[in-house]
Formats: structure tokens, sequence, C-alpha cells
């Protein structure tokens, strides 16, 4: 639906692109006649557009913010006007002739940006954020791909044959209507040519359908094919979005889905093969969230990493459907709006703050197989809760009066939050090692070694320091062991440096050398 209306809508399309989705289709779409700008080369773009309205070249505008150049008004608005017969539109203060060949499309990398109406009503605003689903299905292509390469050549061969095998069949009911819409009613019976047109088009028609039911009993073959590697891609697709909510913590934190999908493609090839394919499914999802996991926490600051982990375990399980909406909410928000006529009163104020006795009621009512009576044995019991409450470590006490059998180990937490919510932290940490294993509740070891290894001449290393931190002489040897001592290059940045920084890259691109930023 987004590729029609990018191509057929009769104003100029705007994307919103953060995964450079829409970006790369524009530009394998169109690999010979485009011209890529951006808005903030203020000096060249004029000059491309200007060229690009009178030859009738192809405009990517990339990287748009919220606010689009005045200039362009008149592009957006199609403000074409003709002149001594030619169609001509005014750009830069000046009319100059306009071809008909000429196309516009704009790319936003602002994951939610807010246009102005005046933006809206000139543009047709297009989101190509990739959804879950969508990226589940590119993930799955990307796995089988590395797994079974027939399976995928043979799909994709498929998939084109379906549609050229339903443009036959098109064809042939229009050359039908056509020759009937073009016959005489009184003689229409009279000749042979309708009677043989009919006929030729009736056996091939069959033809077409017997190549049709083939095709698909085949293409229904591949997909369940296929679909043995899906837990794999979904697995992905998860990871993925909880490195996306990242940035609500810390706008620094921001990947891109090429970057992600470089791990995971990565650590599907460096696993352990196996012939068995269960034992292969279980390895290859394992080989992608411990190397995920641990690319992404190598680049978190430590407050961040629990926080990463815990996301990244109950994202899991929240897929499974082994957390429900409604449990996550009340460990994330407490209680949401409800009707308080029934409540009771809190009998444990001095335990048991107002805010944590609403969410208490509110977790019963929702969960009434499990926690029925939950409010009143808290009543009537106070002294089990209370002993539960200030117990010397409650993650590992039990809930008392058989509600610990009754909850499974998410629902715990909320208990934790009702009686003792300054522990959910050491309580989120426990949870992660019991339900993803150790590895991912410490924080993985990061080595010069393995940086070296995951960067590549155009992936560039950053490294974000403490105040007094300085890996520079790591750097130093870490060269020296590579054998890489003479051609390692640094150099502080500061005011009048940049040339001289850009010079040492430039020379470092010629030479193979290591180049360090500093400051």
């Amino acid at each position: 639906d987004n590729g029609i209306m990018t191509v057929r809508s009769q104003r100029w399309p705007l994307m919103i692109d953060p995964q450079t989705q829409a970006n790369r289709w524009i530009r394998n779409m169109y690999p010979e006649n485009l011209r890529v700008i951006k808005l903030s080369e203020t000096t060249t773009y004029p000059k491309v557009l200007d060229s690009a309205l009178k030859l009738g070249h192809i405009v990517l505008i990339e990287d748009v913010l919220e606010e689009i150049d005045p200039a362009l008004d008149n592009i957006l608005q199609k403000a074409i006007f003709m002149n001594d017969g030619l169609p001509c539109i005014n750009f830069g203060d000046k009319d100059i002739n306009y071809d008909d060949n000429f196309k516009l499309f704009i790319t936003s990398k602002l994951p939610n940006p807010h246009y102005l109406p005046e933006v809206c009503i000139k543009l047709t605003i297009i989101n190509f954020t990739v959804t879950f689903e969508g990226l589940e299905e590119q993930m799955l292509a990307d796995v089988v791909i590395l797994e079974d390469p027939e399976a995928e050549e043979k799909r994709d061969r498929l998939v084109l044959a379906l549609a050229d095998l339903e443009m036959d069949k098109r064809n042939v009911e229009i050359k039908i209507l056509k020759t009937l819409a073009e016959s005489n009613e009184e003689t229409i019976l009279d000749g042979n040519e309708l009677i043989d047109i009919l006929e030729s088009s009736k056996i091939k028609a069959v033809k077409i359908k017997e190549q049709l039911e083939d095709s698909i009993k085949t293409e229904a073959e591949v997909t369940e094919k296929r679909n043995q590697y899906k837990e794999v891609s979904v697995r992905g697709a998860v990871l993925y979005f909880v490195i996306t909510d990242l940035a609500i913590i810390d706008s620094m934190y921001q990947y891109s889905l090429d970057y992600v999908k470089k791990l995971y493609n990565e650590a599907i090839k460096d696993s352990k093969p196996s012939d068995d394919i269960d034992e292969r499914l279980a390895i290859l999802i394992e080989s992608i969230t411990r190397s995920i996991y641990k690319n992404i926490c190598r680049g978190l600051f430590e407050s961040h990493k629990m926080i990463y982990s815990f996301l990244i375990c109950t994202s899991i399980q929240r897929n499974k459907k082994a957390i429900d909406h409604a449990s996550w909410n009340f460990l994330l928000k407490g209680a949401d709006l409800y009707d308080k006529s029934a409540q009771p009163a809190n009998p444990m104020p001095d335990l048991v703050k107002d805010v944590s006795w609403d969410l208490a009621y509110a977790f019963e009512q929702a969960n009434k197989e499990q926690m029925d009576g939950f409010c009143d044995s808290i009543a009537k019991h106070q002294a089990a809760w209370r002993n539960y409450a200030n117990s010397d470590d409650p993650l590992i006490t039990k809930i008392p009066l058989g509600f610990h059998e009754k909850l499974d180990a998410f629902k715990r937490l909320i208990i934790l939050k009702i009686f003792r919510p300054e522990t959910l932290m050491n309580a989120f940490l426990l949870y992660v090692r019991e339900t993803l294993g150790v590895y991912y509740s410490e924080n993985p070891p990061c080595s010069m070694e393995e940086i070296y290894d995951d960067s590549d001449k155009i992936t560039p290393s950053i490294f974000v320091l403490s105040q007094g931190a300085d890996p520079t002489i790591q750097l130093v040897k870490f060269a020296e062991a590579k054998n890489f001592k003479e051609k390692f290059k640094y150099i502080s940045l500061g005011q009048g440096q940049e040339y001289h920084a850009s010079r040492l890259i430039e020379t470092g691109k010629k030479n193979g050398d290591w180049i360090l930023l500093q400051n």
C-alpha cells in the first residue's frame, strides 16, 4: 500500500523513514536517473533541483526535519503554468521550463515528526516505519537465505511465476470481453472467429488454472519449510524493538535497523551447526540473543544495562503470551482507573501505602481465579503479611497463605511492588536470571579484540568516556600487538583542528592507517 501511494499519489510523497527502508527502495527503483540531495546542503541543492526540473530527472530529498525550506513551495504545490505553450514553474525567483518526467521523493529519519498543517496539505505523508510483522518477514527471509538458500530462491521464483500466471489469466479475460464488445450483435454467431477465440481462450484458461494450482501447492510446501525458522525471526524482531525503546531512556541510544540485522546475520553464520532442526533452532535463537545483548550492552551506561536485560526478558515472555497485558501495566504503572466503591479500607496503612493498596485491590479484581480473597487475607492475617514484608530477603521469602504457588514469577513481582517496592530492581535481576539465564543478568566482558572484530572500514568505534577515563594507552598497546603501531595516528580535536583531522582521515584511507580522534 505504501509503495502504491508513493508512486501514484497526486501530491509528492513525504516518507517517514527512520529505518531508511523507503530511501533504499527509491534508490533501487531509480538507479540510473536519481539525484540525491539534502536541504542542509544550501549551496548545492538549488542547482541540482533547477537542473532536474528542466531535464526531467528524479530527485530524492533525504533527511528532512520538521520544517521544509519555503523556497520549495512552488515545487511541492506543483504550481505549474503555461508560458508560450510550454509548462513552466517558478523556482529560485525565476521562471524555468518544467519537464513532465520530473519526480520528487522526500524522506525523513525522524521517528515521530510533527509537521505543521501547511506541510500536510502540500504533501502525501506516508509512514514507512517498520512494523513487527514486516520486520519478522524480513528477518525470516534473512535466516532462510543463510540456512536454506534453495528454499528462499524457489519462493522468489514462485512469487514471480504466480504474478505472471495471474496476469496471463487477466489478459485472457480482457481479450474475451474485448472481442464480445467489438462484435456486431446481429452477426455475432455468424462467423467462426469469435467461437475460435473463445475456444482457444478456454483451453488457455484451463492450462493457466492447472499451472496456478500446481504453483500454489508448491508455494505452500515452501512456506511450510520457511516457517520452521519463524521462531528465529520472531526473536530477532523482538530484540530490535527492545533496542528502539532504549532511546526513550537516553536519546544517545540510537541503533539503525541495518546494524541490528548485521548482528543478527553474523550470529546465524557464527553459530554451531546441527543437523537436527529443533536443536538448530534452539542454537540460532540463543546465538542471536547473546550476540545482540552483548553488542548493545557495550554501548550502554552501567545503570541502564539491567533495565535492558529486563526489557529483553519481559519482551520475549510477552511475545510468548507468558506475561499478559494487564499484569505488565500493573508492574509499570500500578492501578489504573477502576471502580473503588467496593474496595475495603487499607488495614495496614503504616506498612502498605494507599497507592499500593489500590494496586492490591485492582490486581485481585483482574486475577480473580488466582487472587480471590487477597485483600481479605491481608486484613485477617496481618501478622503473616507483616512477617513477609519485613523479611530480610523478600526476594526468596515465600508469599504467605498459598499465594506463592498460585502466581508465576512475573506476578510475584507485583506482590513485591505492593509490599517492598524498593527491592524491585534486585527482583528484576533475579527474574532475568531465572527466566533467561545467568549470562543475561551480568555485564558481559568487553575487550579491544572484540571491538576490533566487530568494526570495519565503514563502521567507526566511538568511546563514550567518563571523567578521567582515557583509552589511548590501551589502543596504542593493541595497535602494537596487531603490528599497527607505526600506522596508528591520533589527534586531539579543538578549535582549528578540523582541517588537520580531515587530512589525517583522508591520508589514513589511502594508507590503511588507524585514526583516533580525541575529545
